[in-house]
């Protein structure tokens, strides 16, 4: 940056006006981002907080980092966990069918039929890469 300004002893000084006045903007548009992004980050926490205490399966939802889609009538069809999750035991990876009984659970527990979400397609990452699909009610043995 010497050619456009100067530090000694540690003051700057700058070769031009113009200089001055673009950095000055540089620097004010950078703290403008960065406060947006922080107010951003701070409004999703404070969501992320009010969804944890709606009800067990928001709750869950949130734990989990998981979302849950509806079909055109209210009820539900889809679950996707943006997690990796094995269905064998073996693997270090968190298992699928724990994680299907623990959303069974918190959806029972939050006052909803059960039966619907049985239903439901849980999606996945899977340890191989990719995705992988089953209805919750069969893999939690339900």
């Amino acid at each position: 940056m010497g050619e456009i300004i100067d530090l000694e002893d540690g003051q700057i000084s700058y070769r031009a006006r113009k200089y001055r006045e673009e950095i000055r903007a540089l620097v004010e548009s950078a703290e403008y981002a960065i406060e947006s992004y922080a107010d951003r980050l701070q409004h999703i926490m404070g969501l992320a907080d009010h969804i944890a205490e709606c009800s067990p399966f928001q709750k869950w939802l949130a734990e989990n980092g998981a979302e849950i889609e509806f079909d055109e009538g209210g009820k539900p069809k889809r679950l996707r966990i943006d997690t990796i999750l094995s269905m064998r035991k073996s693997d270090s990876f968190e298992n699928a069918r724990r994680v299907a009984q623990e959303a069974i659970d918190a959806w029972r527990h939050s006052g909803n039929d059960v039966v619907d979400f049985a239903s439901v397609a849980m999606v996945w990452k899977a340890p191989e890469g990719g995705r992988d699909s089953h209805r919750v009610g069969r893999i939690a043995d339900w």
